[in-house]
């Protein structure tokens, strides 16, 4: 199926973009994950703390630390190719809230 146009919105098949800000306030992962990506294939990830507190994340199953976003750091922006994730779990360990931005898409 193709537009008659190349600058007609899509209309057809599933994105392979995600897009989302999420609020962090707790002081531990969830039983939740706070981010679910349903994304197929090899997936570039952007995490963005546009918080002013510390944020961790877990990529593996909300018990794990996987790593710190600290606020105003070269750490709070991160870039990872070729990683297939599909939940996050966000945690403000030393309290307070932050927003952070969550940016997946298929290569």
């Amino acid at each position: 199926m193709t537009n008659s146009s190349p600058y007609e919105a899509k209309t057809w098949g599933k994105s392979k973009n995600f897009f989302q800000e999420v609020t962090v306030s707790s002081a531990t992962f969830q039983e939740l994950a706070d981010v679910v990506i349903n994304i197929r294939g090899t997936i570039a990830l952007s995490l963005v703390n546009e918080g002013t507190v510390q944020v961790d994340y877990c990529f593996d199953n909300g018990h794990q630390l996987s790593g710190t976003m600290k606020a105003s750091t070269p750490t709070s922006a991160l870039m990872f190719d070729h990683r297939r994730v599909d939940k996050i779990w966000f945690r403000v360990p030393n309290g307070g809230s932050a927003v952070v931005r969550v940016e997946a898409w298929c290569i």
